[in-house]
């Protein structure tokens, strides 16, 4: 079980932190430190561990609204936006992305409770998406309040 842990913290988790930080980066003022960016994205693995698909996001959202209010020096409201906004954006472009692989190249919707080598193929088919995903949380308003 620690093996599949820490396999899904690689291949997923990690990169969804780190999208997550880079957008809210560069599309607030919200800045963190680098042991903090990390403590956000193990408490969003526990969270994703100990709760269902739907229950952790909308818990994962209130997390890191306040993980960001609480470290940085941007309101509230502005790290809730932040971070439904990111939400939003990762959303879409997935959805997109799985009708894509799903209706041209007949690749079946990607599921969960799969064994490491199955999570790994699903990471290299991601992988395109997770580029354009930087790109876009690269690409913000930087300083928008």
């Amino acid at each position: 079980m620690i093996k599949e842990i820490i396999t899904d913290c690689l291949l997923f988790s990690l990169w969804e932190g780190i999208y997550f930080y880079l957008f809210a980066k560069n599309h607030s003022k919200i800045r963190l430190k680098i042991y903090q960016i990390f403590v956000m994205i193990i408490v969003n693995l526990i969270i994703g561990i100990i709760f269902p698909p739907t229950i952790k996001q909308i818990i994962a959202i209130i997390f890191m609204s306040l993980y960001y209010f609480a470290f940085s020096d941007v309101n509230l409201s502005n790290c809730f936006k932040a971070v439904i906004i990111g939400y939003m954006v990762l959303f879409i472009i997935e959805v997109l992305y799985s009708i894509f692989l799903e209706y041209i190249f007949n690749i079946k919707s990607l599921v969960l409770d799969l064994n490491i080598n199955e999570q790994f193929i699903i990471f290299l088919y991601l992988t395109p998406i997770r580029i354009i995903e930087y790109i876009i949380a690269l690409k913000g308003k930087r300083g928008v309040k």
